[in-house]
């Protein structure tokens, strides 16, 4: 399904390593969009790693690993 054609609610909405793959001029509707298929006091969490410096890609991807 698009994004845009969603019309459930939800109390949180993770998205990880997504935002990048998206053309920055659809960036904030589709920021927009996730942010009205959230409750009321709903959270957003967007996780984005950069890889430069190597050693903050590694440590950042074994942080989440550890804590998945």
């Amino acid at each position: 399904d698009d994004i845009m054609d969603i019309n459930d609610k939800y109390d949180a909405i993770i998205m990880i390593s997504v935002l990048y793959l998206i053309p920055y001029e659809k960036q904030i509707e589709i920021l927009m969009q996730l942010t009205r298929l959230l409750n009321e006091y709903g959270k957003l969490i967007i996780v984005e790693f950069d890889k430069y410096p190597r050693w903050k890609l590694n440590f950042d991807l074994a942080h989440v690993a550890e804590n998945w």
